[in-house]
């Protein structure tokens, strides 16, 4: 990271055959463009900050086509309050805004959340329809307040990335009306319905389930359905953890799947997908093999990220392995891709390049 010097500041050459003391100020001298670049990677209020050291230095932050604000930098709501209204007030209206990163460490409290903010936003049937040249979005650890369905719509948006857990059960229900949406990554619990525009666009597809802990049929009924709704993927990457929620699905729940899955679902008034389905009735185990996907038939490729089980899945696992084996398994050791789950998943595209990513390798 660099800094504009201080006055008087000693600037040493790395040359050991010269000690020369300058206190030429040549930071100053770079092209505006650079010296945007370079305070677009400090936090915003930082930034601003800057512009006391000199004339030049004075107008720079007004043209900042980046706004970063984190609450580590405020010890009060009301300080982060001023802070973005002093921002907002002296930033240039002409300059576009490219990126706009809100970080707010302890998310668990609301010192830094205004109640009257969110409700403004998510009372807008498409908050995003207005960035008309939104091409990356990502959403981590969030909550809507006084609604159960995030409804993200834009015709420009090419990359979103989303990150959720139980503590942020808010929303039930996620819909994505985004024509140009190839790429879609997922890590948290997975107990969101999933509805998306037709044609789906979304090729790429990356899901990483972690805090699974009490609703695992529900969880692992909603991964299913996702797989259903995303027919046209092209290129899925999972995590192992993600493939032992799938197949928890079968361990479960016997009867008809179809009913399980339709069950769960018509709670959020969505319409599930057909699925074709034969295994004895009165099996405690349906049968994994006999299920007939409708969807990834275009699949060129599958990626496993094998990764350590969860507390949650370890729980689970563990005490159906005891119970079966009397033996236990290692939390922090074990790696599992349960059997049959990756069969299942190609079954409609046996050719699919299949790659394991282990980063313990």
């Amino acid at each position: 990271m660099i800094f504009p010097l201080e006055p008087n500041t000693e600037r040493i050459t790395t040359n050991p055959n010269r000690n020369i003391e300058n206190n030429e100020d040549r930071l100053s001298d770079l092209p505006d463009s650079i010296l945007h670049h370079i305070l677009s990677l400090l936090d915003t209020k930082q930034a601003f900050q800057t512009s006391i050291l000199s004339t030049r230095w004075k107008n720079l932050p007004k043209h900042l086509s980046t706004l970063r604000l984190s609450s580590t930098v405020f010890y009060s709501f009301d300080s982060f309050m001023k802070s973005v209204s002093r921002i907002l007030s002296h930033r240039d209206d002409l300059t576009s805004l490219h990126t706009l990163d809100l970080y707010n460490r302890h998310t668990h409290y609301f010192d830094f959340v205004d109640p009257d903010i969110f409700k403004s936003i998510v009372n807008c049937a498409e908050p995003f329809s207005a960035l008309s040249k939104l091409n990356t979005l990502i959403i981590r650890q969030f909550r809507v307040l006084d609604a159960q369905t995030l409804c993200i719509s834009n015709t420009t948006l090419v990359n979103f990335t989303m990150e959720t857990y139980y503590d942020y059960k808010d929303i039930r229900k996620l819909e994505l009306f985004t024509p140009s949406l190839t790429n879609f990554s997922f890590t948290g619990t997975p107990n969101l319905i999933l509805s998306v525009s037709h044609p789906c666009s979304i090729t790429h597809l990356y899901v990483n389930a972690e805090d699974i802990v009490g609703f695992v049929k529900e969880d692992s009924a909603v991964l299913l359905s996702w797989l259903l709704e995303l027919a046209n993927i092209k290129s899925l990457t999972v995590s192992s953890n993600t493939l032992q929620v799938l197949r928890l699905l079968y361990l479960y729940m016997c009867g008809s799947l179809v009913a399980c899955i339709s069950l769960f679902i018509s709670k959020f008034f969505l319409k599930c997908r057909t699925v074709h389905i034969s295994f004895n009735r009165f099996s405690i185990v349906p049968d994994f093999f006999k299920v007939k996907l409708t969807s990834l038939c275009n699949l060129e490729s599958l990626q496993v990220e094998m990764k350590p089980l969860t507390p949650g899945l370890y729980k689970i696992l563990s005490f159906r392995k005891f119970k079966k084996t009397r033996a236990g398994i290692r939390l922090k050791k074990d790696k599992f891709i349960p059997y049959g789950v990756v069969e299942f998943l190609l079954q409609n595209s046996p050719l699919a390049k299949i790659n394991i990513i282990d980063n313990d390798d």
